[in-house]
């Protein structure tokens, strides 16, 4: 598909977070709040993909790291298929209490 001397920029957003007290609350929510579409969402880590990282090692790989207030990573996180197919009142619950959680720590993740 690329014309010969092409190239492909491939992105992803993998959320990072040391294993802290924020990550474990938010993990509470998401189990509290998990419905049968997300459940059944393919979760990203690097053992799950990597019949792909040896090709992906050829390239050249960039890592970026951002953080968000509540209201920017609310916005990430609807960009998210997963989330998008959550029930609005199911969603709006999780994204309250992701919200909360995100200001009781600090205001940013």
């Amino acid at each position: 598909m690329l014309k010969s001397g092409g190239t492909l920029a491939l992105f992803w957003n993998h959320p990072y977070k040391d294993k802290d007290e924020l990550y474990n609350k938010m993990q509470e929510a998401y189990s509290k709040h998990q419905t049968v579409i997300m459940s059944k969402v393919h979760r990203f880590s690097e053992d799950n993909c990597l019949d792909i990282v040896e090709t992906i090692r050829r390239y050249k790989l960039y890592h970026s790291t951002r953080v968000f207030n509540a209201q920017q990573y609310m916005s990430l996180l609807n960009t998210y298929s997963d989330h998008r197919a959550m029930e609005s009142k199911s969603r709006k619950a999780l994204e309250d209490e992701l919200t909360d959680l995100i200001n009781q720590f600090g205001g940013t993740h």
